[in-house]
C-alpha cells in the first residue's frame, strides 16, 4: 500500500509540476525583472524590454496590455493565479513527502528544509 501511495504522490507532484510550470516560471522572470533591472535601464527601448514590461503587467496587475484596452484583467486569470498557488503550496508538500520517503538518510532533508528556513530570515534579519 504504501508504495502505491508513493506513486500516486509522486504522479500528482509530477503533473501540477509540469502543469503550472511555464506560468510559474513568467511570474519568476517578471519578479526578477521587477525586483533586480533597475526602473532606467527597464524603461529603455526595444523589444526585449516590451515584452517584459507587457508580462510584468500581468505579474502586478493580471491582465497582459492590449492596445484600446482599460482594464482587460479577468476573474478567470485570477482563479488561475489562485489555482497556481495552491497547486504550488501541494506540489511542495508532496516534493518534501518524496524527499523525505527517497532520502537514504532522512536528516539531509530535515537539514536541507531547516537551512531554507533559517537562512532566508537571517537575511532579512541582517538587513
Amino acid at each position: 500500500m504504501r508504495g502505491s501511495w508513493l506513486v500516486f504522490i509522486r504522479r500528482v507532484h509530477t503533473f501540477l509540476s509540469i502543469f503550472f510550470a511555464p506560468m510559474l516560471l513568467m511570474f519568476i522572470v517578471t519578479g526578477f525583472w521587477q525586483t533586480a533591472i533597475p526602473e532606467e535601464k527597464a524603461a529603455e527601448p526595444g523589444f526585449l524590454h516590451q515584452i517584459a514590461e507587457d508580462f510584468s503587467r500581468v505579474h502586478t496587475d493580471s491582465y497582459f496590455p492590449k492596445a484600446g484596452v482599460a482594464d482587460p484583467s479577468t476573474v478567470g486569470f485570477k482563479i488561475l493565479v489562485v489555482a497556481l498557488c495552491v497547486a504550488l503550496v501541494v506540489s511542495i508538500v508532496l516534493g518534501l513527502i518524496l524527499a523525505w520517503n527517497h532520502a537514504k538518510n532522512g536528516w539531509w532533508s530535515v537539514l536541507a528544509l531547516v537551512l531554507g528556513i533559517v537562512v532566508p530570515a537571517l537575511i532579512l534579519w541582517a538587513a
